[in-house]
């Protein structure tokens, strides 16, 4: 039998994959990481009968929380529409995040996009580990080789 993620907890992981945080109404956020969104509000108005009912509505929904489908709640999210992001699994990541992680391309300089930003962000999980000049960091070949565990970290 196929189990699905409810899209309650799928708006939990596109929340995760952005990097996103609800903050009090008024006060807003600066976030320490660039790649991180500032823009979260939570809103002191009533709940709309819809919210109350535990419905959701969204403007995207991805199915299957793999890197391309990351990737394209990622971009929906950045442009402005509510996503939902879901997966017939509670893993997202795809093969990723599963231990595919040598990534197969000619050069770093074609390399752009969210895939380039995922990359960075690899880098910096290290560093930030291990410190800038440490083995792990050099292993991770400017982000191109890393751990299971940091693809779903990062």
């Amino acid at each position: 039998m196929t189990s699905f993620v409810p899209l309650r907890s799928a708006v939990l992981l596109v929340g995760a994959v952005l990097g996103l945080t609800a903050t009090a109404p008024t006060q807003a956020q600066t976030p320490s990481n660039p790649h991180q969104r500032a823009d979260t509000h939570v809103s002191d108005r009533e709940p709309s009968r819809t919210e109350r009912s535990g419905e959701s509505r969204f403007d995207v929904v991805v199915v299957g929380a793999t890197p391309a489908g990351i990737a394209a709640a990622v971009s929906a999210a950045r442009s402005g529409q509510h996503v939902a992001l879901t997966d017939r699994t509670h893993r997202i990541g795809g093969l990723t995040a599963a231990g595919l992680s040598n990534t197969d391309f000619i050069s770093f300089e074609s390399l752009d996009g969210l895939w380039k930003e995922f990359m960075d962000r690899v880098v910096a999980h290290y560093e930030d580990e291990y410190g800038k000049d440490a083995r792990q960091v050099q292993e991770a070949a400017r982000g191109a080789y890393y751990e299971p565990k940091v693809a779903l970290t990062v």
